[in-house]
């Protein structure tokens, strides 16, 4: 069963198209991520599923009833949607007990309405806080409660605008996996908007990804990952690096060297995307620039210019920057700008290109990383992605 169908919404402000006949399923129990930059809609398509705004066009429909239609709009108090804002609005002179049955039916019972506000305020790990108020909450605690109070009610479709964005990092990663646990246990359909690209990859079970008002690509996080369908959506959902190579009959021949093509592609020139991920230090290779070493702590990021390939850039991650037990790694102060470098095949490696579907991806891993010598080679079979120039 699909629980949210949107086909075709489309809405207009004055100057600016918002939503431009908008496609998006919702899966009964799955987690649905809009993902986009600033201003491409997605707050908007939320706003419309809730009922908040009127579309101009298209057919919404949710649990298999129409809300929303060519001159027809259901009221979002009756489309059985529970939101969780962006602040999480909570009432702020109601308690935390008050604030989570808000929502619930007026003809419950004292006792069964404290039981089910205690059961969500459990669920989201806040048991034993009902009596406090709002300002003596944490900001994720407080977050925590908007998702208890939109859940009590038992809401067909939860719409979350981007919750977690005003919460400091390790909180905010602490949340996603919670409010994910919460939503999945509880086999609640839910759409998230967001701009954060890991916030959707890690929590969504589809991602939709938006650009000025348009559906650009949507599959499962590794799908659009792995096999994106143009350059804008390669390098928005991560770091990436592209190679200009040619192909001829089923080998791709680049700066990297020759790989086989996986997926049935004419002869000529392409161009193949590269994630830093994919690209591993090793003892010997092709003459190469490190012209960056982004250090972060649990890794570090190399951006690397090839001798040959028209000066191309790559990406390298070290998953252990500090150096692993072996003493082997890159300190920092030791990969900086100007080092040499290579890059090359340590062994024979498969290349798809186009739609071709992935094979495998092995995690990178150091080799070695002493002095100014570095040295990288492509592991495993990849995707990439194709494009005649």
């Amino acid at each position: 069963m699909i629980t949210l169908i949107v086909r075709g919404v489309s809405k207009a402000f004055p100057g600016v198209k918002a939503l431009d006949h908008v496609d998006l399923d919702a899966p009964a129990g799955s987690l649905v991520a809009v993902l986009g930059p600033s201003g491409c809609g997605k707050t908007t398509l939320l706003r419309c599923i809730a009922g908040f705004e009127r579309a101009d066009a298209g057919r919404i429909t949710v649990a298999g009833r129409v809300v929303a239609l060519e001159g027809m709009h259901l009221p979002s108090h009756r489309r059985g949607v529970g939101v969780v804002p962006q602040e999480g609005a909570l009432f702020p002179h109601l308690s935390v007990a008050d604030n989570v049955g808000f929502g619930l039916p007026g003809g419950r019972r004292n006792s069964e309405r404290r039981a089910t506000v205690d059961r969500f305020l459990e669920l989201v790990g806040l048991g034993g806080l009902g009596e406090r108020m709002p300002h003596e909450l944490s900001g994720g605690q407080q977050q925590r409660v908007a998702l208890a109070r939109t859940l009590a009610p038992g809401p067909e479709l939860v719409l979350l605008d981007e919750p977690f964005s005003a919460l400091d990092a390790g909180l905010r990663t602490e949340l996603r996996r919670d409010v994910k646990d919460v939503l999945r246990d509880q086999g609640m359909t839910a759409v998230l908007v967001t701009h954060d690209q890991s916030e959707a990859l890690s929590m969504a079970d589809h991602v939709v990804v938006m650009r000025d008002g348009r559906v650009i690509q949507s599959g499962t996080p590794i799908e659009l990952y792995t096999h994106p369908n143009e350059e804008w959506v390669a390098t928005f959902l991560g770091d990436a690096s592209w190679l200009d190579g040619d192909v001829h009959g089923g080998r791709f021949d680049s700066a990297l060297g020759a790989l086989d093509v996986v997926a049935a592609t004419p002869s000529g020139s392409a161009r193949a995307l590269v994630r830093p991920e994919q690209v591993e230090l090793d003892a010997s290779g092709a003459a190469a620039e490190v012209v960056r070493a982004d250090f972060h702590g649990h890794d570090a990021l190399l951006t690397l210019r090839l001798a040959s390939g028209a000066g191309a850039l790559v990406q390298c991650r070290l998953a252990h920057p500090g150096g692993a037990a072996s003493g082997r790694g890159c300190r920092p102060g030791q990969c900086e700008g100007g080092s040499s470098a290579g890059l090359t095949r340590r062994r024979p490696s498969r290349l798809a290109l186009s739609s071709a579907p992935i094979r495998s991806a092995r995690a990178t891993s150091v080799h070695e990383c002493a002095g100014r010598t570095l040295s990288c080679t492509r592991s495993g079979r990849q995707s990439w992605q194709h494009r005649t120039v």
